[in-house]
């Protein structure tokens, strides 16, 4: 019989609580306990899961192998460091952490502690986005749209933070070339940070990246769309969808088909959960790592400094 991996959970509320849902679910994962400053939640989410609930993390640490960070990003940093110390492998949710500085260090140690790092980027395990992979080649203009409504989950930090970050790891995963500028213009509607940003990024190849974020929507939109020679792919993540504008040769000359790729249904967070225990099990290094993640905090920070100054308005003066 296959050993089971020990894992815990720090964090169960509205995220991470699905993190420990699905670990209890896999049949080569002991879910070996929860962590979370609210006392009753944790309890609860352990009794649900007939796991252990601890209050400190250290009484945690030495029963496990590989954890999921999903407490409030300020402490992603602090916990991050000490779980990679002890060698337990860790999948931290995005924004992996709240400074470029903090990602370089995590980054770095857990290279040293030679620990696996994966940054909870879901996205790249939507199943769309893997099937519209397979007709992306040579973006020359990216589109997308993330859009919602105002909810008091993360008003801690801004939407860049909150929802744009997402897609700007997808749009660097998908533009081959370093990023040459970033213009931006972003407005306060409800918290004392940025709610909705639109950010333009220009490539040193040419490609132009267009991108929305907004919490402060009535629509829930979650779309990419990716321009290039002779084809046009339109990704819906919300839906699951994939569509494709391609050239073909007609009876009268080049004319265009749409064709939509078969996707497969996948619970997201559940593809990357398994991602992250078969690259344990397997030693190999995970698709959205530390260094990913760090270069999606590195472009966050772009934005929010493109920001600055008259690019960023408060409403209410």
């Amino acid at each position: 019989m296959e050993d089971k991996l020990n894992v815990g959970v720090i964090g169960v509320g509205h995220l991470g609580q699905h993190h420990a849902r699905l670990f209890n679910s896999f049949h080569d994962v002991e879910l070996v306990g929860v962590v979370d400053t609210d006392e009753d939640q944790g309890r609860e989410i352990a009794d649900k899961y007939d796991t252990e609930y601890y209050a400190e993390l250290d009484d945690l640490i030495p029963n496990i192998e590989a954890a999921s960070v999903v407490a409030p990003t300020e402490y992603h940093f602090s916990i991050g460091k000490k779980l990679i110390e002890n060698d337990i492998d860790c999948l931290i949710e995005k924004p992996m952490v709240q400074s470029l500085e903090e990602a370089e260090k995590l980054f770095k140690l857990s290279q040293s502690h030679e620990v696996l790092l994966q940054v909870g980027h879901i996205e790249r395990f939507n199943t769309a986005f893997v099937a519209a992979c397979e007709y992306i080649y040579d973006p020359k203009f990216i589109e997308v749209n993330r859009l919602g409504p105002f909810t008091e989950r993360s008003v801690d930090i801004g939407v860049v933070m909150d929802l744009m970050i997402h897609d700007i790891d997808i749009v660097l995963s998908l533009v081959d070339s370093p990023l040459k500028e970033v213009r931006t213009v972003g407005e306060s509607v409800i918290t004392d940070f940025e709610d909705i940003c639109n950010a333009r990024f220009e490539f040193e190849n040419g490609c132009v990246a267009n991108l929305t974020a907004s919490r402060v929507s009535p629509d829930d939109r979650r779309e990419i769309r990716v321009f290039q020679p002779e084809n046009y792919v339109a990704l819906n993540y919300k839906d699951q969808e994939v569509k494709v504008w391609r050239l073909r040769d007609g009876e009268e000359g080049p004319d265009c088909e749409v064709y939509t790729p078969e996707v497969p249904e996948g619970e997201s967070l559940k593809r990357e959960l398994l991602h992250f225990i078969h690259c344990i099990k397997e030693d190999r290094p995970p698709v959205v790592g530390g260094s990913e993640g760090k270069d999606a905090i590195k472009v966050a920070f772009d934005v929010l400094d493109s920001l600055e100054g008259d690019n960023f308005k408060r409403l209410d003066g």
